[in-house]
């Protein structure tokens, strides 16, 4: 059902992808939905032992965590409050070149915190693996 959310979503643009380019609101969706689908999809996979075995006390959790929050439901939030912001003062947005620089640097910030933090979860998990039977490394 989670994917089924996210697909509907996406496929609302069908036919639409190029107003993605122009519209700050769209840019925000479209990254809040993904988010969603990646931390729908990685939520039940932690929860497979085989899965969980590895990534259990790293960071790949805490990663998941967060782009749930951050790319979900914080892009999310933006971009219906640049949607609903103009309507209910019936003005324009105030700079949709603005709202563009925040789209890229949350992006791009989003992107910087959580891979680094996938990674190092990785990494950890192999470390966890790697124990001695007298629990050194």
């Amino acid at each position: 059902p989670s994917w089924g959310g996210m697909i509907n979503g996406l496929l609302t643009l069908r036919g639409a992808w190029d107003k993605v380019k122009t519209d700050p609101v769209l840019k925000f969706m479209v990254v809040a939905l993904t988010g969603y689908g990646m931390a729908t999809f990685e939520g039940p996979m932690l929860s497979l032992k085989n899965v969980n075995a590895i990534a259990h006390f790293s960071d790949w959790v805490i990663a998941h965590v967060h782009v749930g929050a951050l790319a979900w439901n914080g892009f999310l939030t933006f971009g219906m409050v640049y949607w609903l912001v103009p309507r209910m003062f019936k003005t324009n947005l105030f700079s949709v070149k603005l709202a563009n620089v925040h789209f890229w640097i949350g992006t791009l910030g989003i992107i910087i915190y959580a891979l680094p933090m996938y990674v190092a979860g990785f990494v950890q998990a192999s470390m966890w693996k790697q124990f001695n039977p007298d629990g050194t490394l």
